[in-house]
């Protein structure tokens, strides 16, 4: 279940910020698989798109892996408060890119949403990285403890993020469409 932080990085620039979607569903399938627990991971990464609600999701997502760790004596740098904090500034800067962007199309505001899109991409990749060291180092503990070895193997790319990165590239191309030919 290892995701490098390359993939993460690669990920949320080219996806413009839609991997955390999938983010959420493979690690929340990763949990369900090694737990066998009945969650619904699917549903879960869907929460994202509920206001208020998705806070309470992000919440459980980073608490429950902070658990799993603690209950296995892992140390770990999990903080669900701080990570819903970095989920409200992310959600302002998207919001901000969008209501800029709509509000006044000019190159100006084009190039300045295309900076806070950047910026989003920059801190969720961040967020993602600091939340996936822990989650990597559990399935570690995990694979380790099984087989008394520790040789994680990197996650393949899969369908749904390749969709993921077209559907991404098309909003990047989108701005750069705009202001090299505004008519």
């Amino acid at each position: 279940y290892y995701i490098s932080p390359t993939k993460i990085i690669s990920m949320a620039f080219l996806t413009n910020g839609l991997y955390l979607f999938y983010w959420f569903y493979i690690t929340w399938k990763h949990y369900q698989d090694t737990t066998g627990e009945s969650v619904y991971p699917v549903w879960h990464a869907l929460s994202l798109i509920v206001p208020i609600y998705n806070l309470f999701r992000i919440y459980k997502h980073v608490q429950t892996f902070k658990t799993l760790m603690s209950d296995r004596n892992l140390p770990n740098s999990l903080h669900p408060f701080w990570t819903i904090i970095l989920f409200i500034v992310l959600s302002f800067l998207d919001w901000f890119s969008f209501q800029n962007a709509i509000n006044d199309i000019t190159n100006r505001t084009i190039v300045t949403a295309s900076f806070l899109n950047l910026l989003s991409a920059v801190a969720l990749s961040g967020m993602l990285i600091q939340l996936q060291k822990n989650f990597n180092d559990y399935w570690d503990s995990l694979l380790e403890a099984v087989s008394g070895k520790s040789n994680l193997t990197a996650a393949k790319i899969t369908m749904p993020e390749i969709i993921l990165v077209g559907i991404g590239l098309l909003t990047w191309l989108e701005p750069l469409m705009l202001i090299f030919n505004p008519s």
